[in-house]
């Protein structure tokens, strides 16, 4: 078990990581639904279509979800959906099936944290077509969002 202390520290790790995750991803959506606004407009006002029209919005996406995926395994709404409660009615049950559910997402996170970051390493030196930034800078997202998913997760299981 925990110290209380270290409790308090861990609880805070965990808040700060949702947080951050929550504001990045955030921002992230408002920036992409302007990019795509703007490109809309652009398209159909002006009859032209910026040269990052397509890759602006999928690099956007992409960080997005993973980032939301981090914030829904903080919140434990990624594997319950919030109905384990409604039927699972023992307690003990449920503190059970909740200690499977966060070695599960840590198991299943560490893999795609290696393999994510796998993928990423081979992606440096290719660029993109429009915006001429590596590759594995889309990538990223799913090794970063990953880890941090899993460390969500142990914290989760620590404190219990």
């Amino acid at each position: 078990m925990v110290q209380p202390d270290s409790s308090r520290k861990l609880s805070r790790l965990e808040e700060f990581i949702e947080r951050i995750t929550l504001v990045i991803g955030s921002i992230g959506v408002a920036v992409f639904s302007a990019s795509v606004i703007y490109t809309v407009a652009l398209r159909f006002l002006l009859n032209r279509t910026p040269h990052w029209a397509e890759e602006v919005p999928r690099l956007l996406l992409i960080w997005v979800t993973f980032l939301g995926i981090v914030v829904s395994t903080a919140r434990r709404s990624h594997l319950t959906a919030g109905i384990m409660p409604l039927i699972v009615h023992n307690e003990r049950a449920r503190t059970v099936l909740s200690i499977v559910a966060d070695l599960c997402t840590i198991g299943f996170m560490a893999i795609v944290a290696w393999t994510g970051w796998d993928l990423t390493s081979r992606t440096w030196t290719s660029l993109s077509t429009a915006l001429q930034i590596p590759v594995a800078w889309t990538y990223l997202a799913l090794p970063l969002c990953a880890a941090l998913s899993c460390v969500v997760a142990l914290i989760a299981l620590l404190r219990r």
